[in-house]
């Protein structure tokens, strides 16, 4: 159970990685040994400087990790706490050691619902067309 733990972490950190060297090479690299399947998108923000509206550009990573669902990285967050939990119970324990997997769970299902709508208002019809690309939240085929 706890080799299942780090592999949830080590997961998570090459997920986290994998759109970081994503973004940083500007799309411009490949994912899984492919060019990478993305969205270039762009919102509008407003520059505290000068107070004026500008336009960017943000691309969507829609393959790897992130062609899997579109907060798959808390699966493997969920995977380290539920595992980890998982170990602590027992006789003298009880159910207490799954508190914190409990709560991350709520959390991180309550925080995949903001992400949606944050990531809606901000980038509008892209993210939409990037949800047809990846369909699901967080666990494939479920949810």
């Amino acid at each position: 159970i706890f080799a299942v733990g780090v592999a949830g972490v080590l997961l998570n950190y090459w997920a986290d990685s994998q759109r970081m060297y994503f973004r940083e090479k500007d799309g411009k690299c490949t994912i899984w040994g492919k060019a990478p399947k993305y969205i270039k998108a762009s919102y509008e923000a407003l520059n505290r400087e000068t107070g004026k509206v500008e336009t960017h550009e943000s691309l969507l990573l829609a393959c790897g990790w992130w062609g899997v669902a579109r907060h798959f990285q808390y699966l493997f967050e969920l995977t380290a706490a539920w595992s980890w939990g998982l170990l602590g119970v027992g006789t003298q324990n009880g159910v207490l050691p799954l508190f914190y997997a409990i709560f991350l769970t709520i959390l991180l299902v309550d925080r995949a619902k903001r992400d949606e709508k944050k990531c809606l208002k901000k980038y509008g019809e892209f993210y939409k067309e990037y949800m047809k690309i990846v369909k699901y939240k967080i666990i494939p085929f479920v949810y």
